[in-house]
């Protein structure tokens, strides 16, 4: 399916411009979850509750853990995955708390650089931190949003192209990644459901957090 999409830079975006590649994810999922996203995640109405759902015929999952080093791989290799198709824009959601992983960093900016569309929603406070490397991001071109409403966003996930999410305890973070920490990292593939899922999340937090500067 040809989804076409104009980017322009982040201070430019809109919530509909940057989620026209994965519309149809949200108005061609399941009723639930169609629910889920529209009402529950583009209204003030409370928190955002999905109901439970089985995974789709085909989806795969896989998990990797720190301190073994097995979660900052499994991130990586995620957005190494995404890639443009002619006639067809990809992109990645990221949400992130703190994010000082340069390995990470490259790996997004490097899919952008192949034409991917990536935008980032994190928290304000972690990342005006020197360590933070979303300044390296913007200044590459990524789309930055910062989080000044709550207290803390602690969100650390990817959804990638639509199709998958990587989810769990693990950072995007140096210590992370480091002997130090346990932590998990899983990567749920061809599985549209959750990924509309998560998509309701991360536009909510997009269209209340404030172009980075």
């Amino acid at each position: 399916m040809a989804l076409a999409m104009s980017w322009v830079p982040a201070q430019a975006q809109t919530l509909d411009s940057l989620l026209r590649p994965v519309e149809h994810l949200l108005t061609r999922a399941p009723k639930q979850v169609n629910h889920f996203t529209r009402a529950k995640y583009q209204s003030d109405v409370g928190e955002g509750v999905s109901e439970q759902h089985a995974f789709e015929p085909g989806a795969t999952w896989d998990c990797g853990f720190s301190p073994e080093g097995g979660a900052s791989s499994r991130v990586i290799r995620a957005i190494n995955e995404v890639r443009t198709r002619p006639g067809n824009d990809a992109t990645i959601l990221v949400a992130a708390y703190a994010f000082t992983s340069l390995p990470i960093a490259r790996a997004l900016i490097a899919a952008h650089d192949r034409g991917v569309k990536v935008a980032v929603v994190a928290d304000a406070t972690e990342n005006r931190k020197p360590a933070s490397k979303v300044r390296m991001l913007m200044e590459s071109g990524v789309a930055v949003r910062f989080d000044n409403r709550l207290q803390m966003l602690h969100h650390k996930f990817l959804v990638l192209d639509g199709t998958a999410v990587e989810t769990g305890s693990f950072n995007f973070t140096k210590a992370a990644a480091s002997e130090q920490h346990a932590e998990n990292a899983c990567v749920f593939r061809n599985s549209p459901q959750m990924a509309a899922t998560f998509t309701g999340a991360w536009q909510r937090l997009w269209r209340e957090s404030d172009p980075a500067s």
